[in-house]
């Protein structure tokens, strides 16, 4: 089947390999929200600036970007 992209697609089918990337990209968000979190590598404000980015920013994008790829249905 043919992957198309755009805002059509969003009442299609999303394909698995669009599904799995963007949820890999979430799971690493999370993995780097939380490790930025747990240590002592960045000031408290540079923290607060890195983890509202990816969680306000990358994540929705990420999401939105993932229902834009589509699987036409097709009628029998």
């Amino acid at each position: 089947m043919k992957t198309k992209f755009g805002v059509k697609q969003l009442k299609n089918t999303t394909p698995l390999w669009a599904l799995w990337m963007f949820r890999i990209t979430f799971l690493v968000t999370k993995i780097v929200v939380g490790y930025i979190a747990a240590t002592n590598l960045l000031s408290p404000h540079a923290k607060y600036e890195v983890t509202l980015f990816l969680t306000l920013v990358v994540d929705p994008f990420a999401f939105g970007l993932s229902k834009m790829f589509g699987i036409p249905n097709i009628d029998k």
